[in-house]
């Protein structure tokens, strides 16, 4: 009995500290990265194209605030590709050059994506709010985004434009990101298609992927919790079975 009693008030209040944690967790993950647990997946982005014509990356330059410089070619895609911020690859920004590559979407050119097709990409996304306006940082050239730009045919053969962009510092250390498929209108406007939105943080904690360690920090909690639990079960415990205390004599 006393056994069974211990057991089932720690049970009920790992449970609780279980999904109390987890749920906090959840919570702080949609509302400061804006997803749950993990980004969404990069292929619904990718699926749709057919082939790449053009590849440029557009580079933050020193000074900040100096044009960006396109980088062009299947070069510069396997480069951008391999980068990574500390081991857990936080960085958002290879993502969508990984899943080119992965699909073989190779660019058939060595040609550089133009200024005019940079703006006209970055526009649309600032105007859908896919990417934020506001910053607090240096981390920006021309109100523009850092930005991974290839030029193809879907499969359909329209002309789309993929990007994976970096936005500007919403908070210390701490950036938006966007990657989107959009396509050519036949009043030669741009229009997504399918996109991709959420925050991530540069530095602090690299080397560590942010949602793993907000697990381990609630696994950590709970298990300080059942400690309590266990304590607090065992304390009701002896009261249960202590002896009376004698009675008074006469």
């Amino acid at each position: 009995m006393g056994f069974r009693f211990v057991v089932r008030e720690l049970r009920r209040g790992s449970v609780r500290v279980l999904a109390v944690g987890t749920l906090a967790v959840l919570l702080t993950m949609r509302i400061y990265w804006g997803y749950w647990i993990v980004p969404p997946d990069v292929d619904s982005i990718v699926q749709p194209i057919a082939s790449i014509e053009r590849f440029s990356a557009f580079e933050l330059q020193i000074p900040f605030d100096a044009p960006p410089r396109p980088l062009p070619g299947p070069t510069a895609l396997e480069r951008e590709a391999q980068k990574r911020l500390g081991a857990a690859g936080e960085d958002p920004m290879p993502r969508v050059c990984k899943a080119l590559i992965a699909a073989g979407l190779v660019p058939s050119s060595t040609e550089p994506i133009e200024r005019s097709e940079f703006d006209a990409v970055v526009a649309t996304l600032f105007e859908a709010g896919r990417l934020s306006t506001k910053h607090i940082g240096t981390f920006h050239f021309l109100g523009s985004p850092i930005l991974h730009l290839a030029h193809g045919r879907d499969r359909d053969g329209r002309e789309i434009y993929v990007t994976a962009s970096v936005g500007t510092e919403l908070s210390n250390d701490h950036f938006d990101y966007c990657e989107a498929l959009l396509e050519r209108k036949a009043d030669g406007s741009l229009a997504i298609v399918a996109a991709n939105s959420f925050e991530f943080d540069r530095c602090g904690m690299e080397g560590f992927a942010h949602w793993w360690v907000g697990a381990l920090a609630a696994l950590a909690a709970a298990a300080v919790q059942a400690l309590f639990w266990v304590a607090r079960a065992l304390d009701r415990f002896a009261h249960r079975v202590s002896p009376l205390p004698p009675a008074p004599s006469p």
